[in-house]
């Protein structure tokens, strides 16, 4: 159920649905009658999800806060104010050592972009019509990159037939493929949000030290402190 809600491609979707039907057919009649745009990546229209498949955004929280589970109330706040600290200020510096290095986008963007354009050396082009941006890429046998031979690339419409480029916002290899063949780079196909600018403006922010207990301000009301329970 999974590889057909992660699947970006919708033969690909529909393909691991007959699979599912084949061995459980109350499965298949179960995930069918959910809207597919709620759960399947190939029918969210526009990318809205950018890929995301996280389903309970509590559980990302968690795992960033890994440790402090339960920890008293106190113990919780100092430690989720130390990680957001630790945090930006890593990232402030990591922004900062990448620009200056040269890099255009942060090092887990450039990383899938060097990967998609290392297998784009698999890949043959064939071009359909130059003023629309329409061109076929054929996969080389040589390789098993994908389970479709031929995707079709609309560098105009920004759509590849593999349907990643769409859900993940970021061109695929086969793009990457028609980039080089028309002698031109990716750069200005991939959205200012990946850019390593907004990466730096994200984490631009300053959580303020916190001034020693002794200089706290006195509250206005009362604090009510709990006797602990007798035991017997």
């Amino acid at each position: 159920m999974y590889k057909a809600g992660d699947a970006s491609n919708r033969n690909e979707f529909d393909q691991l649905l007959l699979r599912i039907a084949s061995k459980n057919q109350e499965a298949y009649n179960w995930l069918n009658a959910i809207p597919k745009h709620k759960w399947a990546l190939s029918h969210d229209e526009g990318g809205t999800c950018y890929g995301i498949m996280t389903t309970n955004s509590s559980e990302s929280f968690n795992n960033v806060l890994k440790g402090c589970r339960c920890l008293p109330v106190y113990a919780i706040v100092k430690f989720t104010y130390e990680k957001l600290v630790k945090l930006f200020a890593e990232r402030q510096t990591n922004g900062y050592v990448w620009q200056q290095s040269g890099y255009n986008f942060p090092m887990n963007v450039w990383k899938h972009i060097r990967k998609n354009e290392e297998n784009r050396l698999y890949y043959r082009v064939v071009q359909h019509h130059a003023q629309e941006g329409i061109y076929s890429v054929v996969v080389d046998g040589s390789s098993y990159i994908a389970q479709w031979e031929t995707f079709t690339v609309n560098l105009n419409a920004r759509t590849c037939s593999c349907g990643q480029w769409v859900t993940f916002h970021l061109p695929c290899s086969h793009v990457h493929a028609v980039c080089h063949y028309c002698s031109v780079t990716v750069d200005h196909l991939i959205p200012n949000v990946f850019s390593i600018q907004c990466y730096i403006n994200a984490s631009s922010g300053i959580i303020m030290p916190l001034p020693d207990e002794s200089e706290w301000p006195t509250p206005e009301y009362e604090i009510l402190r709990l006797t602990p329970r007798q035991t017997t």
